[in-house]
């Protein structure tokens, strides 16, 4: 910037003093062409003359010329830089700005998802409280009764919670319930019950259709909960509870 500055300047003073001398020169070139009577001169003659005093003169005017579009050529340059500069500080400043929105939106993504997922596990733990209730309402109860061939039947599988965490209580729940409904009601046996016209009786119907319930909000939950959240569903084998209602509704 500074040498721009200074070619400037000097092609300045270069056309100043050279419109001194073509000044001083117009005027000797006056004088002498009074003095020595020049304009008495033929016209050919005197056409040499001027061409001889003014033609130095021109080519002068024309270095100069080429020196002052250097100049025009260098101001130019310089706009050029500093347009480009601004032009790639906008973009600099254009790409800061698309990474700081990216990130913004990510981490308001990021927190919409934990939103979600925090939600979602509450509402687990909820049903989850809500089903090992459940199973503690009709532990040590029967659930159906049944007469076959002059036998009388009481199935009474859920156990009370003996100090085991609900999680834990829910799943030995949920394998004994599995495990009596396939071994009193196979189908060979449920076909016996209806052909007989056997008395059964079924209890706390309403307690296991809510407990089923509870079950098939949790699943739709665990599509938005967090992993460990769904890793904890998936242990709890609720589709083996299902299909075990599935059979008691059936009795």
């Amino acid at each position: 910037m500074a040498q721009d500055s200074d070619d400037s300047s000097s092609t300045n003073w270069m056309l100043v003093i050279l419109g001194v001398f073509t000044f001083a020169c117009a005027v000797g070139a006056v004088w002498y062409f009074i003095a020595a009577q020049i304009y008495l001169l033929k016209a050919n003659e005197m056409g040499d003359f001027i061409a001889g005093v003014f033609a130095p003169l021109a080519f002068l005017w024309l270095i100069a010329a080429v020196f002052l579009q250097k100049s025009e050529l260098i101001a130019q340059r310089k706009e050029l830089k500093e347009a480009r500069a601004v032009a790639l500080q906008h973009v600099e400043e254009a790409r800061r700005n698309a990474a700081f929105i990216g990130e913004q939106t990510k981490i308001l993504s990021d927190q919409r998802i934990q939103a979600v997922q925090d939600f979602a596990d509450r509402q687990i733990d909820q049903c989850i409280m809500q089903i090992d209730s459940l199973f503690s309402r009709i532990a040590n109860s029967t659930l159906v009764r049944y007469s076959l061939n002059g036998t009388q039947t009481k199935v009474f599988p859920i156990r009370k919670n003996e100090g085991n965490s609900p999680a834990q209580y829910i799943m030995l729940s949920i394998a004994n319930f599995d495990t009596a409904m396939k071994k009193h009601f196979p189908e060979e046996r449920l076909s016996a019950l209806k052909n007989q016209n056997a008395e059964v009786k079924k209890s706390f119907t309403a307690k296991l259709a809510a407990i089923a319930s509870a079950i098939e909000e949790i699943n739709k939950l665990a599509n938005t909960a967090s992993a460990p959240k769904r890793l904890q569903v998936a242990s709890l084998e609720f589709d083996r509870f299902l299909g075990a209602y599935e059979v008691y509704k059936h009795v």
